[in-house]
C-alpha cells in the first residue's frame, strides 16, 4: 500500500509539473505576440520630432511604426532588451547612420532626406529590417 501512494503522489508531481509547463508555454507565446500590430503604422509627433522604437523579431529589426515622414527629425529609441550581440551596432546607409546603442545610450537621431523603403541593419549586415519614408 505504501508503494501505490507514492506512485500516486508521483502521478499528482508530473500531472501539476506538466500543466505548469503548458500554461508557461502559452504566456511565452502570448509575450513574443507581435506588438507592432497594436501601435499606428505612421509616426507619432512630439513637437517637431517623429519618434519610433527599433526592437529586434525574429533575428530582424522591426520599427514601429515603421512609415516616417521626410525632412522630419527621427528620434530612435532602441528596446535594449530584444537587441543583442552585433544587432547593438546600428547602420541606415542611405542617411548616413551608423550607431553603437548601450543601455545608457539608446537613443538614435537622423533625418531622412528621401522617399522610398530603406534597409537598417547591423555593421555586418545581418538582422536587415526595412522602413518606409513617405
Amino acid at each position: 500500500m505504501t508503494i501505490n501512494k507514492k506512485t500516486n503522489r508521483q502521478n499528482k508531481g508530473l500531472l501539476i509539473a506538466g500543466v505548469i509547463i503548458v500554461l508557461a508555454f502559452f504566456v511565452y507565446v502570448g509575450i513574443q505576440t507581435n506588438t507592432t500590430e497594436l501601435m499606428p503604422q505612421t509616426s507619432i509627433y512630439s513637437g517637431d520630432v517623429q519618434e519610433v522604437i527599433l526592437s529586434v523579431q525574429n533575428y530582424g529589426y522591426v520599427l514601429a511604426p515603421s512609415t516616417l515622414n521626410k525632412d522630419i527629425r527621427v528620434r530612435m529609441v532602441v528596446d535594449m532588451s530584444s537587441v543583442q550581440g552585433c544587432l547593438r551596432d546600428v547602420v541606415i546607409p542611405e542617411f548616413g547612420v551608423r550607431k553603437l546603442v548601450s543601455n545608457s545610450d539608446n537613443i538614435i537621431e537622423f533625418t531622412p532626406t528621401k522617399t522610398g523603403e530603406f534597409d537598417i541593419f547591423c555593421s555586418m549586415k545581418m538582422g536587415i529590417g526595412k522602413f518606409e519614408v513617405v
